[in-house]
């Protein structure tokens, strides 16, 4: 923060598919923070390639203003146009997957006793009935 005066720097990351034409990416992001109204001429604007991300190719925004405290508002008016401004050029902006794992879960005791105690019984009959006709024979 600054003491004497307003005048402050705010970065804004973006992240974009990897695939996505650099220059293109560059250029879009660089028109968004030259129109906003409330971002400086002087110093200029700026758009780093800041980095290549695990999941998205990384860019920072950098704009100046004369008041610093009107940074969120510039953060947010710029994340809107630059969702809106890349939906028109198809510049995607990349999600991370993510996997649902559901893992069975494990009766510690059987809840219907009735149902358990008639399938004993039936194979109980069964191995009877067996052991009979195996007798028969």
């Amino acid at each position: 923060w600054t003491h004497r005066n307003k005048l402050g720097r705010i970065d804004i990351k973006v992240g974009v598919a990897y695939g996505s034409d650099v220059k293109q990416v560059h250029a879009v992001l660089l028109d968004i923070a030259r129109s906003h109204p409330l971002v400086l001429k002087n110093p200029e604007p700026f758009v780093l390639f800041s980095n290549f991300g695990p999941a998205a190719l990384e860019f920072e925004i950098r704009v100046f203003l004369a008041d610093v405290m009107n940074g969120n508002i510039v953060q947010n008016d710029v994340r809107f146009t630059v969702l809106e401004k890349f939906d028109d050029q198809h510049i995607e902006i990349p999600s991370t997957p993510r996997a649902v794992v559901e893992a069975k879960k494990h009766q510690a005791w059987p809840t219907d006793d009735d149902k358990i105690e008639a399938d004993f019984v039936e194979q109980e009959e069964a191995k009877a009935q067996a052991e009979a006709e195996s007798k028969k024979l």
